[in-house]
C-alpha cells in the first residue's frame, strides 16, 4: 500500500491573532494523515506567543523573518517545504477535518489538473456560522470573468505546477492569490469540491481594509493577463478579460460608493470625498450607475404591509 502524499501547509502571519490557537488546532485535526505545518512569522511583534502555539503541534517549523509582505511569507513557506501539494491556511480561520482528504482525493482523481479549491462559510467573532459563500466550479474563463472565484484560503496546488508558473508575486500587495489563480489557470483544470472546507472568519480586523486599494490590485491582476493576451494574440482570452474588468468594476464601485455614504453619515465628509474621487478618476461610468442604482432604491417608497 502506496504512502499517503504530503501536503504541505502555510501560514503566515504578522501578528499573534486570538484566533491562530483555533487555526492551528484545525490542522492539527486533520483525517489526512500526511502533513507539515510552516508558520512564517512575518515580523509580529509577539515571536514568542506563536513558538509557544505552535509547540503544541507536532510537525510545524517557524520561520520568523522581519516584516516583507504576505507574498513574500508565503513564498518563504513554500521554499521550505517539502510536499507533493500545497495549502495555505490564514491565522483567522478554520479548516474542516477532511479538507486535505477530499482535496487530495480530488487532485488524485485528476492527474492533469494544477489545483483544487472549495466551497467556504462565513464565521463571527463568537465562531457561529452565519452565511455561505457562493464558489461554484471555474476554469481559466470562468475566473477572468469573475463568473466564480478562487478563496485563497481553500487553495490546494499540486507542486510540480507551482514549479511551472512560479510562485505568489511580491509586488502584489493585494490580489496576489488572484495573480496566482489566473497563471495556474492558463497551464490546465482546477478541480472543485462542493463541500464546505474552510471556515472563513468576517471581524472588525479583516473587514477594515481600503476597499480603493483592493479594486486597485484586482484590476491589475487583470491588466497583467490582458497585457500577456494581447501579445500572445489570445482573443477569446480578451473578451474574457474585458468582461472581468467590467464586472469587477461595477462590484468595486457598488462597494466604494457604499462606503463613501457610510462616512458622509457618520460625520467623515472629507474621508467620503475621497472615496467619490476615486471612482470619479477610475470608473465614473460605473459610478453614475451605481449612484442612479442608490438613488432609486431610496426614493422608492416604502411597501405597506399587507400590500
Amino acid at each position: 500500500m502506496s504512502e499517503p502524499p504530503l501536503v504541505s501547509v502555510v501560514l503566515a502571519t504578522n501578528r499573534h491573532s486570538p484566533y491562530l490557537a483555533d487555526a492551528l488546532a484545525s490542522v492539527a485535526a486533520q483525517t489526512h494523515p500526511a502533513w507539515e505545518l510552516i508558520i512564517v512569522d512575518d515580523g509580529s511583534p509577539q515571536p514568542e506567543a506563536i513558538d509557544t502555539l505552535a509547540a503544541g503541534v507536532p510537525g510545524t517549523t517557524v520561520i520568523h523573518q522581519a516584516n516583507a509582505g504576505v507574498s513574500v511569507a508565503r513564498n518563504v513557506g513554500i521554499a521550505r517545504s517539502r510536499g507533493r501539494y500545497l495549502a495555505f491556511i490564514d491565522d483567522d480561520d478554520a479548516w474542516v477535518p477532511e479538507r486535505l482528504a477530499l482535496q487530495v482525493a480530488a487532485l488524485t482523481e485528476r492527474p492533469d489538473a494544477v489545483a483544487s479549491y472549495g466551497q467556504i462559510d462565513f464565521l463571527d467573532e463568537d465562531g457561529t456560522v452565519f452565511g455561505t459563500g457562493t464558489v461554484g466550479p471555474g476554469d481559466f474563463g470562468a475566473f477572468l470573468r469573475t463568473d466564480t472565484g478562487v478563496p485563497i484560503v481553500t487553495l490546494m496546488v499540486v507542486r510540480r505546477a507551482l514549479d511551472r508558473v512560479g510562485v505568489f508575486h511580491p509586488m502584489f500587495a493585494l490580489g496576489e492569490d488572484l495573480d496566482l489563480t489566473y497563471r495556474l489557470a492558463r497551464t490546465g483544470p482546477f478541480v472543485f469540491v462542493p463541500d464546505v472546507l474552510v471556515h472563513y472568519r468576517r471581524h472588525g480586523a479583516n473587514m477594515t481594509g481600503d476597499s480603493r486599494e483592493a479594486a486597485l490590485w484586482s484590476r491589475r491582476a487583470l491588466w497583467l493577463q490582458q497585457w500577456w493576451s494581447t501579445r500572445a494574440g489570445e482573443t477569446g482570452v480578451l473578451d474574457d478579460v474585458r468582461i472581468g474588468l467590467r464586472t469587477a468594476g461595477r462590484y468595486w464601485t457598488d462597494r466604494i460608493i457604499q462606503e463613501a455614504v457610510h462616512q458622509a453619515r457618520i460625520g467623515h465628509p472629507s474621508v467620503a470625498a475621497h472615496y467619490l474621487a476615486f471612482v470619479a478618476r477610475y470608473d465614473p461610468v460605473a459610478g453614475l450607475r451605481s449612484f442612479g442604482a442608490l438613488a432609486q432604491r431610496k426614493l422608492r417608497p416604502p411597501v405597506r404591509p399587507g400590500g
